[in-house]
């Protein structure tokens, strides 16, 4: 509980944005998603990137099982976990994952790959969540077999890189279960191509801007 409180307010959106910056900030996660991950999905799973997005909760983690998907499109399980895969490596890393575990898991491997690491840092996760949380250390410094200091190195880069939640990662508290929690501002977007006729005239050539 510790660990998923901490983690779950990290990112704080600045006060000062840029029109453009402000749109990104409050843009809605499927369609957020689904603008970096299109150019790499193939058009025949297209729609199953679709209903991935679509059943995402406001965690940022699927709500409905990959079988359940693979059945829906009368598809392999193995080609909704390529799309799954796609999407849990966009912006934020981990999304679509089915649970937090899975989430953190992802974040660890794209993280490996540019900082060190502290060892057995995946062990822990996979150890259970409960553990990561620092009134827990000494039972996760016994359940992975290392000393109390290896055990806090672990929890504490965790805690600082790592979150269950990946919506929350990007929106901050914006997408959280509080009834309460205030309303998204109006988002103002720019787009990024613009197709018109050259005269409004339907027999006329298009011009793309």
């Amino acid at each position: 509980q510790d660990f998923f409180t901490r983690t779950g307010s990290h990112a704080s959106p600045s006060d000062e944005f840029l029109p453009e910056e402000t749109a990104q900030e409050v843009e809605d996660l499927p369609v957020f998603v689904m603008r970096q991950i299109a150019p790499e999905v193939a058009m025949e799973d297209r729609a199953i990137a679709a209903h991935i997005l679509t059943t995402l909760n406001e965690d940022g983690l699927l709500s409905v099982p990959l079988v359940e998907i693979a059945l829906y499109h009368h598809v392999p399980l193995s080609r909704v976990q390529k799309v799954i895969r796609l999407v849990q490596h966009a912006d934020p890393i981990g999304v679509g994952s089915p649970d937090p575990t899975q989430a953190l898991l992802v974040q660890l491997e794209i993280l490996s790959e540019s900082m060190p690491v502290p060892p057995l840092s995946a062990q822990a996760i996979q150890a259970g969540l409960e553990l990561l949380s620092y009134h827990r250390l000494p039972d996760l410094a016994r359940s992975l077999h290392i000393s109390l200091s290896q055990a806090r190195e672990i929890y504490h880069f965790i805690s600082s890189n790592l979150n269950p939640f990946p919506a929350r990662a990007h929106w901050g508290e914006t997408h959280s279960h509080h009834h309460t929690a205030p309303a998204s501002p109006t988002a103002y977007y720019t787009p990024d191509v613009l197709i018109s006729r050259l005269n409004d005239s339907p027999d006329s050539p298009l011009v793309v801007e």
